[in-house]
């Protein structure tokens, strides 16, 4: 699923209730992580492009305290040289790696350094690219996972794993819905559709608003709020920017539920 909160807290253990998979976390986020063996879930730590630019490989080297399951190595944003020689980091430290990928030309780079070394282990697409997809699902022995909230769509192209949307509105969901592509594909990107709109008309503009009260909300915020409203994040994690979430002025995550079932009454069963 895609970024949640800190390491460690209370939201990952309910996370693993749920039947998360992992998280992911951003490597500019590792000062909030619990130590490693506290984690609940595994974990995986993509790459910040500037930091790597700006250290190289020795990112690579300096995520060892937190023994991460996974690394993400962005693809599109870091020159071929900088590339391999984290990739070359990555098997001195022993780190496995996703290679995270945007369209259609990242995806033919990635192919091809996925053949370069064994610590490739698979490639997260951030958004719905049927080329990439395509591309990237004839390589059987790797993993294929999405970030793009179109789930049906890519899963008929070859992903098999969920990240963001709307894994992080309800773990349960998603695995139900990754069910529902292997046995009634049709069903399932027509329930991918209602689901989008909901997404559109509902927690975008909730997540817009947070924004605008806070310009330094991040993703891991807006993740919260996503499990929020998926009604499995009992309570919002009092501090850091997840705090404010409910605040006076804020969203109400409860109304947008209400709004989810309304609209997706099959959502009904994975939500209190």
């Amino acid at each position: 699923m895609g970024p949640l909160v800190e390491a460690g807290d209370e939201a990952l253990q309910a996370a693993a209730r749920e039947g998360a998979a992992g998280v992911t976390c951003s490597d500019s986020d590792l000062q909030l992580a619990a130590e490693p063996g506290a984690r609940p879930l595994p974990l995986r730590v993509d790459l910040d492009p500037e930091r790597v630019r700006a250290e190289g490989p020795g990112r690579m080297v300096a995520l060892r305290p937190w023994l991460p399951d996974l690394v993400g190595l962005p693809v599109g944003d870091l020159p071929a040289s900088t590339l391999h020689d984290c990739l070359a980091a990555a098997e001195d430290e022993d780190h496995e790696v996703v290679l995270l990928v945007h369209d259609a030309r990242e995806a033919a780079v990635a192919a091809d350094l996925a053949e370069t070394t064994e610590q490739v282990v698979g490639f997260s697409v951030a958004r719905l690219c049927e080329d990439a997809l395509d591309l990237l699902a004839t390589r059987d022995h790797l993993g294929l996972a999405t970030a793009a909230p179109e789930f049906a769509s890519a899963y008929r192209h070859g992903a098999g794993g969920l990240e963001g949307f709307p894994a992080s509105l309800s773990p349960r969901a998603s695995a139900w819905l990754l069910s529902l592509c292997r046995d009634e594909v049709d069903a399932a990107l027509l329930l991918e559709r209602r689901l989008l709109r909901f997404l559109e008309g509902h927690l975008r503009p909730a997540a817009r608003r947070l924004q605008a009260r806070d310009s330094d909300a991040s993703p891991r915020a807006q993740a919260t709020l996503y499990a929020a409203v998926g009604g499995w994040l009992e309570e919002v994690p009092a501090r850091g920017d997840a705090e404010a979430l409910i605040a006076p002025g804020g969203v109400d995550p409860v109304e947008l539920r209400a709004h989810l079932v309304r609209q997706i009454p099959e959502m009904a069963r994975f939500t209190p």
